[in-house]
């Protein structure tokens, strides 16, 4: 299903089956390669719009690993088509069992997309004040 949202159509996810989580994570790394080789075509274009798709109702996808790779290939996707509107986008890390738990990483031009490949999640210290806490309570 599609609707528009200023005037920019917009797919709706589906229902999940079986084996999406997989079905995400190589179709992610087929985009990874295709674009890497061929650049942007009309198959790319279709592979975004299949991944755009696959979106769970709370807008992420269906695993952390699959959401991971198809996070990589589309934003690859966005910095090789120069599309700035999906290029500037903020990525909100959470942890399931904590809601206090969070963290926000700038993924944009401004940051150096090109260069930012990986990010350091600051877990350590989180788990040992969250230690501290319990000990004292």
């Amino acid at each position: 299903m599609v609707y528009e949202d200023s005037q920019r159509p917009f797919m709706l996810p589906k229902d999940d089956q079986k084996w999406d989580a997989h079905s995400v994570e190589t179709t992610s790394y087929a985009l990874l390669v295709f674009v890497e080789r061929n650049g942007i075509g009309i198959l790319q274009e279709n592979i975004v719009r299949f991944l755009a798709v696959m979106r769970e109702l709370d807008g992420g996808l269906i695993s952390t690993l699959d959401s991971v790779v198809a996070m990589e290939a589309l934003v690859e996707y966005s910095y090789r088509a120069r599309l700035r509107d999906v290029t500037d986008m903020r990525v909100t890390i959470e942890h399931s069992s904590d809601p206090n738990f969070t963290v926000d990483v700038q993924i944009d031009n401004a940051h150096g997309l090109a260069a930012l490949r990986s990010f350091e999640v600051m877990v350590e210290e989180y788990v040992k004040e969250n230690r501290r806490e319990e000990r004292n309570t």
